[in-house]
Order: structure tokens, then C-alpha cells, then sequence
């Protein structure tokens, strides 16, 4: 029997979370089992295990590829300013809203905000290498209040149901802090 190609296991991979996402929207968060998510995705149980160790790696993963597009936004305009960052990170949220919003109902959002973390912290550093962005002493703990600060903002601007555009909380949330980077 062949093995699996890379495109088969990221399309079983795609397909655990996607039966996942439909899970979360019949049921709490905590009471899906792998089996139920390995079932509704059609594919054995083991399948899951090949990919993920537990259910929040599936909500990691999704999480992982909206950081990408975040990252990818940031690239594109080639501007780290407040606003820009502001505006590239509630792009990013507002395609993705009804997945963000699925996360916050399930008391998911945590987990976003350490890829966040990671994410922040890997880009700074390579734009610091790079010499596209400042060195500072206390670079990190700058990073932890803004990287806090953006969590907040998308848990605040779900929990009034996602109405703002990003250019709006970017204009709003730029007028209140300073430049950070």
C-alpha cells in the first residue's frame, strides 16, 4: 500500500479541524471527544493522533494559520507602525470572525494569545537582525504589554459582537497609546 502524500495527510489534517469547528458550533468545547471529532471528519481515531496530541492543537493550528496571515499583512506594507499593525491584525480578525468568534464562545481565546506571544517575539526578532526595527534593553517587556494589549481589543471587540472595521479600532486604539516600535 502507498503511503500517504504530504498533500493526503494536510487535507486528513484540515479535515479533523474542520469537523471540529462544526462540533464546537452543536456543542461545549469540553464535552467533544477525539472520537466524535475522528467520526464527524470520517477517518479513524488514529488519524487524529498522527497530527494532533489533543483537541486545542486543532484550535493551534487554525490559530497558527491566521498568524501567518497576520505576518504575511505585516510583510506586504513593509510599515511597523502602531496603526499599521493595528490595522493588519483586525484585517486578519475580520476575515477570520466567525472562527474567532467560535473560539471565544468556548473560552478558546488563551490559546491565541501564546501564539500571539510567539509569533510578536519571532517577528521582532528577525526585524531586529535585520535592522529594519530598533534594538532595545527591554524590547520583551514592551512586547508583552502590546502583545496583551491587542488580546484584550480582539476579546473586547467580540464581545460587542465584531462590529468596528479594523481601520476604525486602529485610528481609536492609536489615538490612546503610543508608538511601540
Amino acid at each position: 500500500m502507498p503511503k500517504k502524500t504530504e498533500a493526503q495527510a494536510i487535507r486528513s489534517k484540515e479535515w479533523m479541524v474542520e469537523a471540529l469547528i462544526c462540533l464546537m458550533k452543536e456543542k461545549a468545547f469540553a464535552e467533544i471527544t477525539i472520537a466524535e471529532v475522528a467520526k464527524r471528519a470520517d477517518l479513524d481515531r488514529r488519524t487524529f493522533y498522527r497530527h494532533f496530541k489533543a483537541k486545542e492543537d486543532m484550535i493551534r493550528y487554525k490559530i497558527r494559520k491566521m498568524a501567518e496571515e497576520y505576518e504575511a499583512l505585516l510583510l506586504k506594507d513593509h510599515v511597523f507602525t502602531t496603526r499599521s499593525i493595528l490595522r493588519s491584525f483586525f484585517t486578519v480578525c475580520e476575515k477570520n470572525k466567525a472562527l474567532l468568534t467560535l473560539f471565544y464562545r468556548h473560552n478558546q481565546l488563551p490559546l491565541l494569545l501564546y501564539e500571539l506571544n510567539t509569533l510578536c517575539h519571532r517577528f521582532h526578532d528577525q526585524y531586529t537582525i535585520a535592522g529594519t526595527l530598533p534594538v532595545h534593553d527591554d524590547t520583551g517587556y514592551a512586547l508583552a504589554y502590546h502583545i496583551g494589549g491587542l488580546w484584550n481589543i480582539l476579546n473586547k471587540w467580540l464581545s460587542e459582537g465584531a462590529r468596528r472595521r479594523p481601520a476604525e479600532i486602529a485610528f481609536v486604539i492609536k489615538d490612546i497609546l503610543p508608538e511601540f516600535i
